[in-house]
């Protein structure tokens, strides 16, 4: 099965991103499952870290909702044309989450003037992104509870802005590459 370029470019820079050290704004001490996994086979022990990246200032115990109920204009979605958004089966109506921490940060890099990476607990059930392809990575539910709020240090977030400029063209998705307008001034 051939993987989604926007898996495709998360792995890349997720592996940019792991082999940077660095003390301030990392989430630390969470605990994933060391191979991937898909929606419904965990068990409580085996439960993965869920992650959001996205709009700066949420507390913990806050909820994320999906932008049909927020009205925000700020996402992923906003680059996309229509026919991008039925491809990659994008839901104005669902909050997405990762099981990998790195997948969250470039949500929050990819955020104007910079996100914040939240652990969360999604509502149940999840449902697999049809967008990514790579099982057990990117997930999609009704909202999610925020359990640990972190704001993205501007060094990951300069080197993950860094590994999207970089990549090349043909691996970049077009979401990335030219942002469609929005209302917002």
């Amino acid at each position: 099965m051939k993987k989604s370029r926007t898996c495709t470019l998360l792995s890349r820079v997720a592996s940019s991103v792991n082999a940077v050290t660095y003390e301030s704004g990392r989430v630390d001490g969470v605990a994933a499952c060391s191979s991937p996994v898909v929606a419904g086979e965990h068990t409580a022990r085996t439960q993965p870290a869920y992650w959001h990246g996205g709009a700066p200032g949420l507390k913990v115990g806050e909820f994320i909702l999906p932008p049909s109920s927020t009205g925000t204009t700020i996402t992923l979605a906003a680059y996309m044309d229509e026919g991008e958004k039925a491809r990659a089966g994008y839901r104005s109506d669902r909050v997405y989450v990762a099981t990998q921490q790195e997948v969250a940060e470039l949500y929050a890099a990819l955020y104007p003037n910079g996100g914040w990476v939240y652990r969360v607990e999604p509502w149940m059930p999840l449902e697999m992104d049809p967008d990514c392809t790579e099982p057990g990575v990117s997930f999609a539910c009704i909202g999610a509870r925020i359990v640990k709020a972190v704001p993205l240090d501007a060094l990951t977030a300069f080197l993950i802005l860094k590994t999207v400029a970089e990549a090349s063209t043909s691996s970049v998705p077009a979401a990335l590459r030219s942002p469609a307008k929005t209302n917002r001034g």
